[in-house]
C-alpha cells in the first residue's frame, strides 16, 4: 500500500472514530506499532467503505427522521467528502479539517441568527441564554479536546482538528434541529463550493 493510500485510510479511520465516539470523548488507540495501526485502520475502513461510498454505522442505519435526512444532505458534508479525496498528506488532512471547522463555525453563527429571528418572543430569551452558555463553555471544551488528543503522537493534530470539526458540526446540527421545528424548508447559509461564506 502506497504512503498516500495509507494516509488516506488513516484519515478516514480518524473521521470514523470521531463520528462514532461522539464529541468530546477520548478515542483510545491500543495499537503499538505502525503495522498494527495500518492493519486495524484498513480493517475499520473496509467496514465503512462500499464501492467508494461511506456506509452509515449500525447506530445510524436505522430509519432516519425527516430532519436527519435533511441534515445528512447538507452541502458542507458533500464538499468535505469531495475535498477529502484530494488530501494526500497528513498536513493536507489537518488543513482540510481546520478549513471545514471554520465553515461549520460560520454555519453555526448563521443558524443561531436565523433561529433567533424565527423564534417567538417567549423563546428568544431561552435561545439567547443557551447560545451564551455555549460561547462561554467553548474555550474549555476545545481545551479539553486538546488535552485528550495531545498524547496521540503523529495523529494528535489530525485528531484535534477532526474533533473540533465535529464539535462545531454537532452544535450547528442542534440549532438546525430547532429551526426544522419552526421551518422544515430552511436553507443552509453555506451554499456550496464557490459560494461566499460568512
Amino acid at each position: 500500500m502506497k504512503l498516500k493510500e495509507r494516509l488516506f485510510v488513516l484519515f478516514l479511520s480518524c473521521i470514523l472514530c470521531v463520528s462514532l465516539s461522539g464529541c468530546g470523548e477520548a478515542v483510545k488507540t491500543t495499537s503499538s506499532s505502525a503495522a498494527q495501526t495500518t492493519s486495524s485502520t484498513q480493517s475499520a475502513v473496509s467496514t465503512v467503505l462500499s464501492e467508494g461510498e461511506t456506509v452509515r454505522s449500525n447506530a445510524s442505519s436505522q430509519a432516519l427522521s425527516p430532519f436527519e435526512q435533511k441534515f445528512s444532505q447538507n452541502p458542507i458534508d458533500a464538499d468535505y467528502q469531495a475535498d477529502s479525496k484530494k488530501a494526500l498528506s497528513m498536513v493536507d488532512m489537518v488543513a482540510l479539517a481546520d478549513r471545514y471547522s471554520e465553515i461549520w463555525l460560520n454555519e453555526e453563527t448563521a443558524a443561531y441568527d436565523f433561529l433567533l429571528e424565527k423564534s417567538s418572543e417567549n423563546d428568544k430569551e431561552a435561545v439567547k441564554k443557551e447560545q451564551e452558555d455555549w460561547v462561554n463553555q467553548k474555550s474549555q471544551d476545545l481545551s479539553q479536546i486538546q488535552t485528550q488528543t495531545s498524547s496521540m503522537g503523529n495523529m494528535a493534530n489530525l485528531e484535534y482538528s477532526s474533533r473540533t470539526l465535529s464539535y462545531y458540526k454537532n452544535k450547528t446540527k442542534a440549532l438546525y434541529e430547532k429551526i426544522y421545528q419552526i421551518d422544515p424548508n430552511f436553507s443552509y447559509h453555506y451554499a456550496g463550493k464557490g459560494a461566499a461564506v460568512g
